[in-house]
């Protein structure tokens, strides 16, 4: 996972991260890509930028889990 340049990450059902790749943890700002390890979407760095894209992250997973169709999205970051 960490040789691919994307961002990779899984969550639980309840939106809590279980873990991630060295890509998406240093995008965000995580010492180790550990550090991701129990955090809600509420708790990312981005989300206390714009708590919109919390809810809108919790709404794709709930519509995946619920209906297990594919959700796709594109996210773009600045930094």
């Amino acid at each position: 996972m960490n040789c691919t340049p994307g961002y990779i990450y899984w969550k639980n059902q309840d939106s809590v991260y279980l873990g991630c790749n060295q890509n998406l943890g240093d995008l965000l700002g995580f010492e180790s890509p550990a550090d991701i390890v129990g955090k809600s979407e509420h708790e990312m760095p981005y989300s206390k930028l714009n708590p919109a894209i919390a809810e809108h992250n919790i709404k794709a997973d709930r519509h995946v889990i619920e209906t297990g169709e594919l959700w796709t999205t594109e996210e773009e970051l600045k930094k």
